[in-house]
C-alpha cells in the first residue's frame, strides 16, 4: 500500500459511508417515531400515492358511514311519531266503536267527542313536531330527502326518500270529517279510522323497508372501510419488529464507520513521522 500524503482515499470513502449509514439511520428513526414506513414520497413514490388515495377513500367512506347513521336516525324518529299516530288512532277506533252503539246515549256521545277532538289535535301536534335537524317528517306534502350514503356522486352513492308520500295529516289520513256526536256519525267514522290506520300501517312499512336498506349500507359501508383501511396500513404504517432491528444493525454500521473514519484520517500522520 502506497504511503501519500495528498489524498486520503479511504478517509473520503468512510466518509461517504458514514454519511449514507447516518441517513440510514434518520430514516429509520422518523418511521419508529411516526410509525410509518412511508414519511416523504422519496421513501416510495409509488407507495406514498397509492396510500394518499386509499387514506382519502377511508376518510370518505367514514364520513359517509356518519351520513348513513344519521339517516338511520331519522327515520327512527320518523317511526317513532307513527307509532304515536298509531296509539292514537287505536283509541279512536275503541271511541267510535262505543259511540256506534245504542247502549249510551247522546250525552255520553258528547263526552266521547270531546275525547275525540282531543286525540285528533294530538295527532296534528305529532305531525307537525316530528322533526330532525328542524326539517318536519310527518307534515310535507311534497319534497324529497336525499341521503349521501356512499363516497360516489348519485348511483348507489345516494339514496332518495319522498316525504310526501309519509304525510300523516288529517286531510291525508281521510279523518276532517271524522265525528262521534251522534250515533249515525260515529257508524260513518268506523270506516274513516279503518282506512286510517291501514294508511298508516302502509307509511310505516314503507320506511321499515327502507330503513332496512341503510342499515345494509351501513354493514357494507363499515366493511369496505375496514378493508380499505388495512390496504392503507400494509403499504404505509411500519413494521416496528423489522424497523427496530434496522435501526441497531445501522447503528453499528454508523458507529464502524466513524471509528473506521478517525484511523483512517490518522494513516497520514504516519507519512509525518518519516521524517521527523
Amino acid at each position: 500500500m502506497s504511503l501519500v500524503i495528498n489524498s486520503n482515499v479511504l478517509a473520503q470513502e468512510s466518509a461517504r459511508k458514514l454519511v449514507d449509514n447516518s441517513e440510514k439511520y434518520n430514516k429509520t428513526l422518523r418511521q419508529l417515531a411516526s410509525g410509518n414506513r412511508i414519511n416523504t414520497a422519496g421513501d416510495d413514490p409509488s407507495g406514498a400515492a397509492i396510500s394518499k388515495l386509499l387514506e382519502s377513500k377511508v376518510r370518505s367512506s367514514n364520513q359517509a358511514l356518519r351520513n348513513t347513521n344519521d339517516s338511520i336516525s331519522l327515520m327512527q324518529i320518523m317511526d317513532g311519531g307513527f307509532v304515536g299516530i298509531s296509539d292514537v288512532l287505536t283509541r279512536l277506533r275503541e271511541l267510535t266503536l262505543q259511540a256506534s252503539s245504542d247502549t249510551i246515549g247522546d250525552t255520553e256521545r258528547s263526552f266521547i267527542q270531546e275525547e275525540v277532538r282531543n286525540s285528533l289535535e294530538e295527532i296534528t301536534r305529532i305531525t307537525q313536531s316530528t322533526k330532525f335537524n328542524d326539517t318536519q317528517l310527518l307534515s310535507q306534502t311534497k319534497g324529497d330527502l336525499d341521503f349521501q350514503i356512499g363516497i360516489n356522486h348519485g348511483g348507489l352513492g345516494r339514496k332518495t326518500f319522498d316525504l310526501g308520500s309519509v304525510n300523516c295529516s288529517l286531510e291525508n289520513l281521510g279523518l276532517t270529517t271524522f265525528n262521534t256526536s251522534t250515533k249515525e256519525n260515529a257508524q260513518k267514522s268506523i270506516e274513516l279510522v279503518n282506512n286510517a290506520i291501514l294508511q298508516l300501517n302502509q307509511k310505516r312499512a314503507s320506511i321499515g323497508g327502507f330503513q332496512n336498506g341503510l342499515e345494509a349500507t351501513r354493514a357494507k359501508n363499515e366493511e369496505y372501510t375496514f378493508n380499505t383501511d388495512a390496504a392503507k396500513s400494509r403499504i404505509r404504517d411500519a413494521d416496528f419488529a423489522e424497523k427496530a432491528s434496522d435501526l441497531a444493525r445501522e447503528k453499528i454500521m454508523t458507529e464502524a464507520t466513524a471509528g473506521v473514519l478517525v484511523n483512517a484520517n490518522q494513516k497520514n500522520a504516519l507519512a509525518l513521522k518519516l521524517i521527523i
